[in-house]
């Protein structure tokens, strides 16, 4: 039995290595190409990225807490740039932890009146041009050491 789990743990360890190679030829694909401008959900791309990195995550047993309280998440933006930029922050946040933790990704919405408020599910009268939003991502690792923040 011990030898057939320590297979098995051969064969995950050559997936997630896989999926690794994949995330990597995937940003390094999109990082070459002119951006495209089209209407977005910030919340889908953000579940996105934590899917493909579910895996990985798993793995690493690193726990994700979303709080995604953008009233309405709509914007305009290059799909693929976003994803690539939130997969940076989420390997960047997981080869900080290697013995696990928790990643906490939290979005508020903005207008220049100040925070938005979800009426019917939607927010009327605001184009998605002029909206901004806030992406709070934080995670459990030990930070940056203070000599790497002076450079």
């Amino acid at each position: 039995m011990l030898f057939r789990s320590h297979e098995l743990a051969g064969v995950i360890r050559a997936g997630l290595e896989n999926s690794r190679k994949l995330i990597q030829e995937f940003l390094n694909l999109v990082s070459q190409r002119a951006p495209e401008r089209t209407p977005l959900h910030l919340h889908e791309a953000i579940r996105g990225v934590i899917r493909l990195l579910k895996p990985r995550l798993r793995e690493r047993r690193i726990k994700v807490e979303e709080n995604l309280d953008a009233a309405d998440d709509i914007l305009i933006g290059d799909r693929t740039q976003l994803e690539q930029a939130f997969m940076n922050i989420f390997l960047n946040a997981v080869d900080a932890m290697p013995q696990g933790g928790s990643i906490r990704v939290r979005t508020a919405a903005k207008s220049g009146r100040g925070d938005l408020e979800r009426r019917n599910g939607s927010v009327s009268g605001v184009e998605p041009e002029a909206r901004e939003f806030r992406v709070r991502i934080e995670d459990s690792g030990p930070g940056i050491p203070e000599e790497q923040l002076k450079k």
